[in-house]
């Protein structure tokens, strides 16, 4: 049975909620590398968490910062899964006539193998233009080109030529063999060269291929990006081309370097994709967004949803970097509440970032739930927050897909399968308790459609299934990302 809009309003209540919002007009930095932190100084402006019939909501100016459990009580005695939901959501931002926007500091790193030739690499020279086309006089823009070799095509600067930028990408041509870590690193060192506090520094990899020179191991490529997010504050979105690259790795280089993954399964599409990508560039709302959740010591992390995150005792955090105009940053978080708990467990989440859009000024919005213990079973499933637990399907839901593609990619069939049944059961029951939403009918409609592709997935030939397969985990990753 659905809660009534009273019980609801009860839980709000019973859920006890701060929040705390500092505006700082000058900040100190500390940092040991280029990723500087600003400090929240002593000018703070306190304002009121404002209890909803679904969780805490905290907004200041464009962004509004959503803190909710899917139940307020645990079981006293028992070991209990508990789930918190977090979301960072900003406002449409267009910056006016008369105000500068946040300035890039963005290397384009693309493949030029030989397998990019023809329309693929046409249409990266397009999208590349593109880009020059929409750069101010106050960003900075390096290129970077790779096969085997690496070698820097325009160096890290203003731009005071572009007819002359444009002609050097009209240039590129194809060849040689893959070496996309290599690209990589070279981007990366290019943005680090003239890092700047306040711009939006990131690297734009492009590649359609597999790597297979230089480093090509997808746990150590990963995890360069994870340092050059946390150490040096530089972002990296991945643009994946066709049907041979490898989607995994670059999912996971966007997810640990903070930024965006774009599958892109025709060359006519790159000049799109880029244009949605430097879209968001643009429209900077907030900078150096992070997250942190400060869990009871009697508290584990079963799973976390949505992002990747960084765990040193029972601290949780999430770099989000770069947040842009209408976009969102969520996360779920299931957390184990044991039998011997007090009979209060608190679960606090600290939202800070810089307002791109007044001064940097330094913001961080706090927000503590409450979960207390009981032995009355029926009141803990009386009270239950409806919007919590629609993301609690979604995110598991999610999973449970991803579960299945990779499956998939393991030949590991009648597995899948059975994964993807389960997923429609675990909807539809789901669906009799609470109302579905948008983006959950969507969730809905991606498991169907994969379950109608695998039916007869061993007779697939190898190119149908290489495209099923990326077209499918990128429509799953942008619900996962709110896209």
């Amino acid at each position: 049975m659905k809660p009534s809009a009273l019980i609801r309003l009860a839980m709000a209540c019973i859920v006890l909620c701060s929040v705390v919002l500092f505006s700082c007009e000058q900040v100190p930095t500390v940092s040991s590398t280029n990723a500087q932190v600003p400090l929240a100084g002593a000018n703070a402006q306190f304002v009121k968490a404002v209890a909803t019939d679904t969780g805490i909501v905290a907004r200041d100016k464009l962004i509004t910062f959503y803190s909710g459990l899917n139940n307020p009580y645990f079981i006293a005695g028992a070991e209990n899964e508990s789930y918190l939901y977090l979301e960072a959501k900003a406002a449409k931002y267009v910056p006016p006539a008369n105000k500068q926007r946040t300035p890039l500091n963005i290397s384009l790193v693309i493949d030029r193998s030989g397998s990019m030739a023809g329309d693929k690499i046409d249409y990266v020279r397009r999208a590349a233009n593109f880009v020059v086309d929409n750069l101010g006089s106050e960003d900075v823009f390096s290129i970077v080109i790779y096969d085997d070799a690496i070698e820097t095509l325009v160096s890290p600067g203003k731009l005071q030529d572009k007819n002359s930028v444009k002609n050097k990408i009209n240039g590129i041509s194809s060849r040689g063999s893959t070496n996309l870590c290599g690209g990589m690193m070279e981007g990366y060192e290019q943005v680090k060269k003239t890092y700047k506090s306040g711009y939006v520094n990131r690297v734009l990899l492009l590649t359609d291929g597999l790597a297979n020179q230089g480093i090509v191991d997808p746990e150590r490529i990963m995890q360069i990006a994870r340092n050059m997010n946390l150490e040096h504050g530089i972002t990296i979105s991945t643009f994946g081309v066709g049907a041979d690259f490898n989607e995994n790795l670059l999912t996971g280089i966007a997810e640990y370097g903070s930024g965006n993954y774009y599958f892109i399964g025709s060359p006519d599409e790159i000049p799109r994709i880029f244009e949605r990508e430097l879209k968001g560039l643009l429209a900077v709302v907030a900078q150096n967004m992070k997250l942190t959740i400060t869990l009871e010591q009697t508290v584990t992390v079963r799973q976390m949803f949505g992002y990747k995150y960084e765990q040193s005792g029972n601290t949780i955090t999430i770099a989000f970097r770069d947040v842009y105009s209408e976009e969102t940053k969520a996360v779920l978080l299931k957390v184990v509440v044991p039998g011997n708990a007090q009979a209060t467990v608190a679960l606090t989440a600290t939202l800070e970032y810089d307002d791109a859009t007044d001064a940097f000024k330094h913001k961080v919005l706090e927000t503590t739930s409450i979960v207390t213990a009981t032995t009355d079973r029926a009141m803990q499933e009386k009270f239950y927050s409806e919007r919590v637990v629609q993301q609690v399907t979604l995110f598991e839901s999610n999973d449970m897909l991803e579960s299945a593609m990779k499956a998939v990619d393991d030949g590991k069939y009648e597995e899948a399968r059975e994964y993807v049944s389960r997923n429609d059961s675990y909807l539809k029951k789901q669906f009799e308790s609470i109302t579905p939403t948008e983006e959950l009918l969507k969730q809905d409609s991606v498991n169907t459609k994969y379950k109608e592709k695998i039916v007869d997935v061993e007779s697939m030939n190898e190119y149908d299934k290489k495209m099923m397969q990326k077209g499918e985990k990128s429509s799953n990753y942008e619900i996962r990302k709110k896209k």
